[in-house]
């Protein structure tokens, strides 16, 4: 090979490795963001993109909604009693001149506890206000666990939709449901689905956690009077097998 041809050659090759090495990887937590897309779709609708605990955020307009910090968290990879996810903004606006909905999902992977038995507990939150009130406001918000691990996935362990009136004023909505012990990696997904007329203008706050069910104090204190009976009737058996 001539000396040219051989430097053309080493050429491409390092800019086609320059190239492969500029390919970012995976982002841990994610927000994604549509107007056309139910859910979002994944890599084509992220808006913003971090580790697996974040904090990462989001302004712009996206399909005539003006966002001002749409926000989301995570504890990932978990403590022994924790796994938990965090979503905020404050504000969205519909700017359109007809009632329109956005779809939104903030997912964090990688969390690798709590995963232990005895029952786990999946408390899905969301609250927030709702300062220019209009009848045709909705909005669905559900959590996902996904013990796939898969990034903003909409699939998996769910306590189920929820639906807080958002028609004006303030919003509060909680739902939960219990889940078996958890074998492998998993991720946390929300999921939202905001209906809002003309010049409406919502802010909220959410939270997904995953923790260890603890017995309550009245549970504990009857095991341990329990325990002790169980005491005193092997010490009294066997004084009586030794008279």
């Amino acid at each position: 090979m001539s000396n040219p041809l051989r430097s053309l050659t080493i050429a491409a090759m390092v800019g086609t490795l320059a190239m492969g090495m500029a390919t970012p990887a995976r982002a841990a937590l994610d927000i994604a963001i549509s107007t056309v897309n139910n859910p979002p779709a994944i890599p084509g609708d992220v808006v913003a993109s971090g580790p697996n605990t974040g904090p990462v955020s989001f302004t712009g307009t996206v399909g005539g909604f003006d966002i001002v910090t749409l926000a989301s968290s995570s504890n990932s990879p978990g403590t022994p009693t924790l796994a938990a996810l965090f979503g905020s903004t404050t504000t969205i606006t519909n700017t359109n001149a007809v009632t329109a909905t956005i779809y939104i999902t903030m997912g964090a992977q990688g969390f690798t506890q709590p995963v232990a038995p005895p029952t786990l507990n999946l408390i899905s939150h969301i609250g927030g206000t709702v300062p220019v009130s209009d009848p045709e406001n909705l909005l669905t918000f559900q959590s996902y666990i996904d013990t796939a691990n898969g990034q903003n996935t909409t699939v998996g362990l769910t306590p189920g939709a929820q639906n807080p009136n958002i028609t004006g004023g303030s919003f509060n909505n909680d739902k939960s449901t219990t889940v078996a012990a958890l074998a492998a990696t998993y991720s946390i997904t929300e999921y939202f689905a905001i209906t809002l007329s003309p010049g409406s203008i919502i802010n909220f706050s959410s939270s997904t956690t995953l923790t260890q069910a603890v017995p309550e104090p009245s549970s504990m204190a009857l095991a341990g009077l329990g325990a002790l009976s169980m005491v005193g009737y092997g010490l009294r058996r066997r004084k009586a097998l030794g008279a």
